[in-house]
């Protein structure tokens, strides 16, 4: 049965207030322990230093030598004042550097341990009890007793800086590591990390409190959060053994990812009951123990994952964090402590590098996708951080501040407002972002793959245009492609239809193995493809339209001027055969117009054609009529395209040849104009006449049949009727109106 925490959100909101709660109980406890006022620090000769310039008992002590003491100025003894205020009453009890040691796991044994703890519950003990007797050294050798009045609790500023980044390394760690449980609250992986961010804050706030003490807590007490620093760093390694042998590949099982914690707990239980020497064996082996266990666990994930390229880049990335960020903890602090060195770094700002550890995950999560987060993981982490934000400035204003807790909320509110919303969405941009084609590209793009050459061209376009918008580590085609995009393998795989000449082809592994599909870039891939399938859907229809116009242009060439050329040389009457070719050379500058995709003006056309029907009738005895209008048609601009200017000339010529054959005509006459976008063509003689429908289904090459035909293909019609003088043929073919005449053409019924 699968258990639901709740949702991310929810989830990250307790786990805030309850980093928050663990934080600010560390702070009180810091702060209600009774204050010198004054700035110590352990010298290198094994005495305690006192800062003259700095504390709120400096006057104090500057008063009891008269002057600006001579420096350094050791701290020797402490006792408890006399009752009447006087100096020099009460036992003095000596202090040494030791007794300020930041870590007591760098004493040798816990023999020594347990005296110091003894010491610290002396010297906690003489704080409790009010005003205390310094016995003070100055740079000459002068000796003088300083009574200092205690102070209850210390304030929040009089806590140094490393305690504020030890608490801030433990929050930041639980709450990074609470994220990705939120995210995948049934994942064994995901659990074990929480696991480790909760140890962090075990380890890092116990050691703030007591590693800036300002001279003693109470033994007891000391004891307890020593020994709870030591319980959270025991977890965090057995922890983190438990994640690298469950993510990126599940390579143990329950028993072994119990073994971790069995074996350095009853090493833990040993260590709290002092059986070994020192902490040396009792806490820093162990730790160095399970660093090595880390890193053999990283190299078992190295080897389960040598076929996995997704599993193989997320371990090198949250395995290089996590080697480089607790390995320099484990070697600059635990490795010098167990050989008896001295650290080199102090241990609270050594903290600071289990925080690379959770740098690396953020970044692997944006790059790699560890533990299988999307993109909207981040907007659950950046939630969480405005309330954090929002509930620090708040406590800040009315503590510190004084504000009024209605005024410091509202100004907490206008803050996270006006600064982090804006801040939030830049570092969503940049975090979730991934470079792809812009939208207004996208189009251009598609449109120059759809139209590429060739099928073989087409299908190296789209998939360089895959390779472009997803880098995926492979791709191949397969043999049942989906009708639609799909995504499958938890993100790792997207499927995609045949498109652009290519077959169905199957995506893994996109931005080189660092990421997966998400529903983002299936709503890409989707809208790609029927983008690509829109345009290859125009590029067909533009092959069918010109292919059909090479085909129409072909059959002219073949039908009218093979024809015309072929009659031309069999032809006996020289001038007849002259006017042949010369119609045959008409022909060719139509047709090569037709083929440039040149469209002249109807005018022209028109023009063209009354030149020609004249000459061929000058000397036959027919007269032609055919008038010009006194003023200019705006219609005769209309631009004419190849099909219909050849329709146009071949029926003309034809009904020329018929009233020149066959007719016996003495005049013909001839009109044209464009009324209500259709062009009118009639031609009429006062000839014989004839039967239109015998002499349709006679002969071959341009005759009446063919006309009516292509005529017909132009969405026209050709009509024949003899009349009581002769024979009148009729064409009408639609013209495209520019806008300003198709408007003038509604208003008036036609174009004049």
């Amino acid at each position: 049965m699968v258990r639901r925490w709740g949702s991310p959100v929810a989830m990250m909101v307790v786990a805030t207030l309850f980093a928050l709660l663990c934080a600010a109980s560390a702070t009180g406890l810091a702060v209600l322990q009774p204050s010198l006022g004054l700035s110590l620090h352990a010298g290198d000769d094994g005495s305690v230093i006192l800062d003259p310039a700095h504390g709120r008992s400096a006057a104090a002590v500057a008063a009891a030598f008269g002057r600006e003491p001579p420096v350094p100025l050791r701290l020797l003894a402490i006792g408890s004042a006399p009752a009447d205020g006087g100096a020099g009453a009460g036992p003095l009890h000596p202090l040494t550097a030791d007794d300020l040691i930041p870590e007591p796991d760098a004493l040798p044994t816990y023999a020594v341990l347990a005296d110091f703890f003894g010491r610290q519950s002396v010297y906690a003990a003489l704080l409790r009890q009010g005003p205390v007797v310094l016995l003070l050294r100055d740079g000459t050798g002068a000796e003088r007793h300083v009574v200092v009045t205690l102070e209850e609790r210390r304030g929040l500023g009089d806590l140094p800086a490393v305690f504020w980044f030890q608490a801030a390394v433990g929050v930041i760690g639980l709450l990074m590591s609470c994220w990705v449980w939120a995210l995948r609250p049934n994942d064994r992986g995901a659990r074990l990390f929480a696991l480790v961010g909760l140890s962090m804050l075990g380890f890092t706030l116990p050691a703030a409190i007591y590693s800036t003490r300002e001279l003693a807590l109470d033994g007891s007490l000391f004891r307890a959060l020593s020994d709870l620093n030591a319980a959270g760093a025991m977890t965090f390694g057995a922890a983190m053994i438990g994640v690298f042998l469950s993510y990126p590949r599940r390579i143990a099982g329950p028993a072994v990812l119990a073994l971790p914690f069995a074996v350095f707990g009853v090493w833990l239980l040993a260590h709290l009951l002092r059986l070994p020497e020192g902490h040396g064996d009792g806490a820093h082996l162990p730790t160095l123990l399970e660093m090595l266990c880390i890193v053999g666990a990283i190299g078992a994930q190295w080897w389960a994952t040598r076929r996995d390229p997704v599993g193989r880049a997320a371990l090198s990335w949250l395995g290089l964090s996590v080697t480089v960020g607790a390995g320099a903890f484990v070697t600059l602090m635990s490795v010098p402590l167990l050989t008896g060195l001295t650290a080199p770094i102090p241990q609270g700002y050594a903290f600071g590098f289990f925080l690379l550890i959770h740098a690396g995950l953020t970044l692997g999560l944006r790059r790699y996708r560890l533990f299988e987060l999307g993109d909207w993981a981040f907007r659950v982490m950046l939630a969480a951080l405005g309330l954090v934000a929002l509930l620090l400035l708040d406590m800040a204003l009315v503590a510190t501040l004084q504000f009024d807790q209605n005024l410091a909320l509202g100004l907490s509110l206008l803050a996270v407002g006006f600064l982090y919303l804006p801040l939030r969405d830049l570092l969503m941009r940049r975090l979730v972002g991934r470079r792809t084609i812009p939208d207004d590209e996208l189009f251009d793009v598609v449109m120059e793959v759809a139209f590429t050459a060739t099928a073989e061209q087409r299908a190296a376009a789209w998939t360089g245009l895959l390779r472009r918008l997803f880098d995926p580590l492979e791709m191949e085609p397969f043999g049942t492609p989906p009708s639609r995009p799909s995504v499958g393998q938890d993100g790792l795989m997207l499927e995609l239809p045949p498109t652009a000449g290519a077959p169905g082809l199957r995506l893994r592994y996109p931005w080189g193995g660092r990421g997966l599909f998400t529903p983002a870039q299936l709503s890409t891939a989707t809208r790609l493809c029927e983008l690509m399938a829109r345009a290859e859907s125009g590029r067909e229809a533009y092959v069918r339209g010109a292919a059909a116009e090479r085909q129409r242009i072909a059959r002219d060439l073949h039908d009218d001027l093979g024809a015309r050329l072929l009659s031309a040389m069999h032809q006996s009457d020289l001038d007849r055969s002259h006017g042949m070719v010369r119609e045959a050379m008409a022909d060719v500058r139509t047709i090569v117009r037709g083929l440039s995709g040149e469209r002249l003006p109807l005018g022209q056309v028109l023009g063209d054609l009354r030149h020609e029907t004249a000459q061929r009738l000058e000397g036959t005895g027919i007269a032609l009529h055919w008038p010009v209008a006194a003023e200019a048609d705006p219609a005769e601009g209309l631009p004419v395209d190849y099909a219909i200017c050849r329709t146009l000339t071949a029926t003309l010529r034809e009904a020329v040849s018929n009233a020149i054959r066959h007719a016996g005509a003495t005049s013909l006459a001839v009109s044209a104009g464009v009324a209500g976008g259709t062009l009118a063509l009639a031609v009429a003689d006062d000839g014989a006449g004839f039967d239109p429908a015998r002499a349709a289904g006679q002969g071959r090459g341009f005759g009446l049949g063919n006309m009516a035909a292509r005529a017909a293909d132009l969405g026209g019609r050709l009509d024949i009727t003899a009349t009581e003088k002769g024979t009148r043929m009729e064409l009408s073919l639609p013209l495209p109106l520019p806008l300003p005449l198709a408007v003038a053409a509604e208003g008036t019924g036609g174009v004049p």
